[in-house]
């Protein structure tokens, strides 16, 4: 089973997590919560939008829910080509 362990620092707490039948769970100071199996990440690395209405805080372990608003699709300049976001 694949597990996601995050250590604490100066701005995060330590969060731990591993993939169940009933879905992710995640163990932070503040206590465990099982969020749905297709969760999102807050991390900003992440190269798809959140279509699951369910993100966890990279930094603190929280699951909240979300709504993507907006989405459109956009060309950002990088190293003189347009790439798109």
């Amino acid at each position: 089973m694949p597990k996601y362990h995050l250590p604490p620092t100066a701005t995060s707490a330590e969060v731990a997590a591993a993939i169940r039948a009933d879905g992710f769970v995640i163990t932070s100071p503040t206590g465990t919560v099982v969020a749905p199996a297709n969760v999102y990440t807050s991390s900003p690395w992440s190269t798809r939008r959140p279509n699951t209405g369910v993100m966890m805080s990279t930094k603190t372990g929280r699951v909240e829910t979300v709504q993507t608003i907006g989405g459109e699709h956009t060309l950002v300049p990088i190293l003189g080509s347009e790439v798109p976001r």
